[in-house]
């Protein structure tokens, strides 16, 4: 049961607001998918170093 003057959702945002966290949380979701995609190759490399694994991904946009 909700009482009057205790609502505990934070307020709305302003869209400035709403699209500076939403474009912090997608770089942060791109900086995470690169990490793994790193990861990943590495590991694979390391299991199999006479055939270097290689993915067809380029970060330099993502990190723009």
């Amino acid at each position: 049961m909700k009482t009057p003057g205790h609502d505990s959702s934070p307020p709305p945002l302003d869209k400035s607001s709403y699209d500076a966290e939403y474009r912090r949380k997608r770089k942060d979701r791109k900086l995470d998918l690169i990490e793994l995609y790193q990861r990943v190759v590495e590991e694979e490399n390391a299991r199999n170093p006479k055939t270097p694994f290689e993915i067809g991904f380029k970060s330099r946009r993502l990190l723009r």
